[in-house]
């Protein structure tokens, strides 16, 4: 069977890529060389170009489109065959599917209902032939930019046998592959009669419909589960919960709904006619008055009308006041405690600061790992990673509607947020920060987080930021979060240091600066409505009365929780918990005894095998080899204490020895190639030492990531490109007269970069193509040349010693180009080496992996065994009932 792909001419259409791929086809676009048109072209997989039964519905797919001429759903164009390959012609159909804008968030009911109604049209135009689509779901739907909705994938569609709900004349008869007990279909979007293998009529695409329109109006699937068994359990057992949908949503279309998504065919709406004109309101009573109405039947009764409606208005006041009284007290609801498991494949990013936070409706909670933003939906068993996220970041939080996440960028020091579905971050505001210390996201969408500026307020959109309250000299500031009343910020406050258990815990008036401390000793507290006060000391939590509009706490101080984990970073001090509006409290379970943020250096062949280092188990990451073999530069986080600094560990010896002192960021260390010098980056420049520790530092340049030394005495270095998020590539002698000069500035962003041991080529990564690739420019004209060595994504090139070779991170593998020794620059595709997932290589700073001086071995850092598996959370619902019964409220 002839494989479609790029190029290929098939008959009188030229293939220009596949498109979509799915169990009944696979989808391609294609140009009709003969008609100067579009088209699409859908081929059956060659897994299963044999298999009878799946060549039957293929050609009866294309049967039941020539049937169908309607604007709401795609048309074909014909049936081609070339030798044993059987190609559906089809409309091509541009925009996204109704999955990717359901992916975005809930749509605004009068779009949905729009987008529904057409939806509707096409089931009529197909049920008027007889035909079952029996897998209509957000995917098979296409909305186009001019906003028309065409419905696609007749492949398990079904004739029916009309006779058997209406008494009507026989369409067609059911083929043998379509037969009762055969499950065809998407799990969540099957009627229970489809889902327990029973006959099915046009009631299931109505059952189906009310799925797709609850799925539009709420965001969420009306049932879902983690795999397709529990799937289908609750399509059997479950009611949809009907009181998420939107409350300004019509009663109408509410009551369109529940009679959609009736689980016996006999009770659910039967023709698809009648669902539109319910859609419409045509169905809708008029209530008691028309009853009144109705009885206005004799000469005396209009008189009589309106004390009669009074009586009646009276006499349910009366009920509802009676029924009231003797109703009973809702029963508490239960406290549900569980554990879940960090990812195994995702290490958590445990020299961040908390790296847990939880939607405020209490849907879903993300985690930091090494490798981006987690993110578990609170009803499955897993998650994923959000698209966008992978690099050096921390401190996320939610926004108030749960759809999108805030965090801080620490490569880049910006603030940023994205959609819970991924994407692009957008950057907040312009300001650089310099560290963040707990954020918080308002109900007026305004971020407020503490910095070393003070608590400072941004609006989420972007926009000018204002310190709201400015630190006194020695203080500190962590944990803000607005009051219900717009004025009044809760946070704690430490003076002179970082011993948050001794801070204290205040509101503060915007409006008059007016500052009244709540408790003395504690940190990281939160507000939980209506009436409770809860904050982390050391690792508990503790809980209080507290009144917010009097602005005071009452009762005693309780005991909530233990072995709450505390940020990693002593200098933000936050605890790692959340407590959501529905009650749930999530927290990281853990006693900070620094076992599950240790670091160990291991040496892995180009065949996958691994040697761990003997000695190395440190809160340390970034490792650099000397050249010479004998020593290995880290970059070492002090207890995590917003400080880093530069270590080297001699192999011989097997001992660290510290090279730089301070209290700030220090580190990503580059060698000399006499191996003599280290040059490093912080907060306040690019400086070179001894790496024996002796002299002084001294400072090249005002800012920037140093990232290679050449032999000529020359240090490659990364700097912010103005105020762009950007950054390009600059040079600066070590001796002389140190004038810094610009090696490649781009409209892109250039992270990493290496000069080529000769130092006639530049390795670096750009994001030019829209992802991270690795590319070479000759130097140091970097403009007379320029070749792309990686296709599928790419991130820190490092040269064999010898020039022979370029390594760099793929997407999920170590790679290596062989490099053509010769007066041009020519090399071999790229081959993958082993897997890196266990190792620590996310999108971070610089520094993720180093080569052996011999260059036949690479050295990567990885969590200290067992380290994941003692990273675990606790989630409790219901928390608030309990923290009412512990911490009661007047």
């Amino acid at each position: 069977m002839v494989t479609l792909s790029d190029g290929l001419r098939f008959g009188s259409y030229e293939v220009a890529g596949q498109i979509g791929a799915g169990g009944m086809g696979e989808v391609f676009r294609a140009r009709d060389t003969k008609l100067k048109r579009d088209v699409a072209l859908k081929v059956l997989p060659a897994s299963f170009a044999e298999d009878a039964d799946r060549l039957a519905r293929f050609q009866r797919e294309a049967e039941i489109l020539a049937a169908l001429n309607h604007p709401n759903i795609a048309t074909i164009f014909g049936l081609e065959q070339a030798g044993d390959q059987t190609v559906i012609v089809m409309e091509l159909v541009e925009g996204p599917t109704l999955a990717d804008r359901i992916a975005e968030g809930p749509i605004p009911p009068d779009e949905a209902i729009t987008i529904a109604m057409q939806i509707i049209a096409a089931l009529e135009a197909a049920h008027d032939k007889g035909i079952v689509h029996r897998d209509l779901k957000p995917a098979n739907v296409k909305v186009r930019d001019d906003g028309t909705v065409k419905v696609l994938d007749f492949g398990i569609s079904k004739p029916i046998d009309a006779s058997a709900i209406s008494g009507g004349t026989p369409v067609m008869t059911t083929p043998a592959v379509t037969q009762t007990g055969v499950i065809l279909g998407t799990a969540a979007y099957m009627s229970p009669e489809q889902a327990r293998g029973r006959f099915v009529d046009q009631r299931t695409d109505i059952w189906a419909f009310g799925c797709l329109l609850f799925e539009m109006l709420t965001g969420q699937p009306a049932f879902g589960g983690e795999d397709v068994m529990l799937t289908l359990a609750r399509v059997l057992d479950r009611d949809t919960d009907l009181s998420t949908v939107p409350k300004t949503i019509t009663p109408a279309v509410r009551h369109t709904l529940k009679l959609c998504l009736q689980k016996d065919p006999a009770k659910r709406i039967a023709d698809v006619r009648d669902v539109r004109l319910a859609l419409a309101g045509a169905f809708e009573s008029d209530g008691v008055v028309g009853a009144v109405d109705a009885a206005d039947d004799g000469p005396g009764s209009r008189r009589f009308a309106p004390v009669g409606a009074a009586m009646l208005v009276v006499g349910a006041a009366l009920a509802a006041i009676v029924a009231f009284s003797l109703r009973p007290e809702p029963a508490p609801k239960f406290l549900n405690r569980f554990i879940v498991d960090w990812p195994e494949d995702h290490p958590s990013q445990r020299q961040g600061e908390n790296i847990v936070a939880l939607a405020p409706d209490g849907r879903h909670f993300v985690l930091n790992t090494v490798d981006g933003l987690y993110l578990r939906p609170m009803d499955t068993l897993d998650g994923r990673l959000i698209a966008g996220t992978a690099e050096d970041l921390n401190t996320p939080f939610f926004s108030p509607d749960g759809q999108q996440i805030a965090y801080w960028s620490a490569e880049r020091q910006q603030l940023k947020r994205i959609g819970i579905s991924g994407g692009a971050p957008v950057v907040i505001g312009s300001d650089p920060i310099q560290g963040i210390r707990g954020a918080s996201w308002g109900s007026d969408n305004t971020i407020l987080f503490a910095s070393t500026a003070g608590i400072v307020r941004v609006p989420a959109n972007g926009g000018t930021s204002a310190v709201l309250v400015a630190p006194a000299e020695g203080e500190n500031f962590q944990a803000p979060s607005m009051l219900p009343d717009g004025d009044h910020v809760l946070f704690s406050v430490t003076t002179g240091g970082a011993d948050w258990d001794a801070a204290q815990i205040v509101v503060q008036s915007i409006a008059t600066g007016e500052r009244t401390v709540l408790v003395e000793g504690g940190h990281t507290p939160h507000y939980v409505a209506p009436g409770h006060l809860v904050y982390a000391l050391g690792t508990d939590l503790f809980g209080m009365a507290f009144d917010p509009e009097t602005l005071t706490v009452s009762g005693s101080v309780v005991p909530l929780v233990q072995n709450v984990a505390q940020s990693l970073r002593a200098v933000a001090g936050l605890s790692n918990y959340a407590v959501a509006d529905d009650g749930t409290l999530i927290f990281l379970y853990g006693d900070n005894s620094g076992e599950d943020r240790l670091f160990t250096a291991a040496w892995v062949a180009q065949d996958g095998r691994e040697d761990v280092l003997p000695g190395i188990n440190c809160t340390c990451l970034a490792p650099s080899m000397s050249p010479d073999g004998t020593r290995i530069a880290f970059t070492q986080f002090e207890n995590f204490n917003g400080s880093s600094d530069v270590w080297v560990w001699n192999l011989e010896q097997q001992t660290f020895t510290r090279l730089t002192f301070g209290n700030e960021m220090q580190g990503y260390p580059v060698w000399s190639p006499d191996s003599r010098r280290l040059a490093y980056g912080s907060l306040s420049g690019i400086y070179v030492q001894r790496a024996d520790g002796t002299g002084s530092a001294e400072r090249l340049v005002d800012s920037g990531q140093p990232l290679s030394w050449s032999a000529e005495g020359e240090i490659l270095y990364r700097f912010a490109a103005g105020a762009s998020a950007s950054s390009d590539l600059g040079a600066v002698r070590i001796d002389g007269g140190r004038e810094a000069h610009p090696v490649l500035t781009t409209a892109f962003d250039e992270r990493r970069a290496e000069w080529s041991p000769d130092g006639r080529w530049l390795a670096y990564e750009s994001e030019e193509s829209g992802r991270r690739e690795i590319y070479v420019r000759p130097y140091p004209d970097v403009d007379s040349g320029r070749w792309q060595v990686s296709t599928t994504g790419g991130i820190e090139p490092h040269w064999a010693p010898d020039g022979s070779a370029l390594y760099f991170l793929g997407t999920d593998s170590m790679m290596k180009a062989v490099v053509e020794q010769d007066e041009n620059f020519r090399f071999r595709t790229p081959e993958a080496l082993f897997p890196t997932g266990k190792y620590i290589v996310a999108d971070q700073a610089p520094g993720r992996f180093t080569l052996s001086a011999e260059g036949e071995r690479v050295m990567l850092m990885r969590l200290t065994a067992g380290a994941t598996e003692n990273v675990k959370l606790t989630i409790v619902q219901n928390w608030t009932e309990e923290l009412e019964r512990l911490v009661p409220v007047d």
